[in-house]
């Protein structure tokens, strides 16, 4: 079974777009105004990868039970419960993964938005300076505000 197989789709559109904000991963369907339901991480989806990589019936039923425990594994983008199960068999160990992993995409994502603060803040410090360059006071001559190099009409 591949990632695609078992990826959380649209039932009617059989496909889906994951968003993640915050660490947490929401799935929509692409198609507008789609009333396909629900399309997101489940019990039997969850049991599924897991059973793709250890193939173990006798844990099986005591995996599935211990994950209605776990709400913070439904909510985790897809490739890292997909990474997180793969690397572990135990479900305590795989939320113990999930929880490393969606800390480091947090922080990654707050220095995204630090950067881009950053460069907005540069950006508008770069405004406010051309500002200061330009000249406040109408040529007399011409009425019009002079450009930075002090060009106007006349």
């Amino acid at each position: 079974m591949n990632k695609l197989e078992i990826k959380p789709i649209c039932s009617i559109h059989k496909k889906s777009i994951e968003q993640i904000n915050n660490g947490k991963a929401i799935w929509e369907c692409p198609e507008t105004k789609c009333n396909g339901g629900y399309i997101g991480l489940n019990n039997k989806l969850i049991s599924d990868i897991w059973m793709s990589y250890w193939d173990d019936e006798d844990s099986l039923s005591e995996f599935k039970a211990s994950l209605g425990s776990k709400d913070y594994i439904f909510e985790t983008p897809f490739d890292i419960l997909i990474d997180s199960i793969s690397r572990e068999k135990n479900i305590d160990k795989i939320e113990s993964l999930i929880r490393k992993k969606r800390n480091e995409l947090i922080s990654e994502e707050d220095e995204n938005i630090k950067k881009k603060i950053n460069s907005l803040n540069k950006a508008n410090e770069r405004s406010e300076n051309i500002k200061k360059l330009l000249p406040e006071k109408p040529c007399l001559s011409c009425g019009v505000i002079p450009d930075i190099s002090g060009g106007c009409n006349c």
